[in-house]
């Protein structure tokens, strides 16, 4: 289980995924400021506007990028884990969140 912290500035979309990645059993976290966080969901919003990369605040957690717009030049060089681009499936989701977790280790 991951603790997915959403940056979604539509709050229709953001509830919605908040229901997505419970239902994929991961833990979501309400406050941007929370530590312990391990991936961010985040929209940058317009293509005009330039994105701010949220893991200034967060260093330790991995970034998976879910927008209409596809990925810009600003974003791709943010290297997230992985690009959702809007609507997207569960099961996309679900392949985002595990690509941006880090893989369990052996002993």
């Amino acid at each position: 289980m991951a603790r997915v912290l959403i940056s979604e500035p539509a709050a229709d979309t953001r509830e919605l995924m908040s229901c997505l990645v419970r239902r994929l059993g991961h833990e979501v976290v309400e406050a941007p400021g929370a530590s312990g966080v391990d991936v961010i969901l985040y929209e940058p919003g317009s293509p005009a506007r330039p994105p701010r990369d949220p893991r200034e605040e967060l260093p330790g957690a991995s970034l998976v990028v879910s927008s209409i717009y596809p990925p810009s030049p600003p974003v791709r060089a943010m290297t997230p884990a992985a690009y959702l681009l809007k609507p997207f499936s569960l099961r996309q989701l679900a392949r985002a969140l595990e690509a941006a977790l880090p893989l369990p280790r052996t002993a």
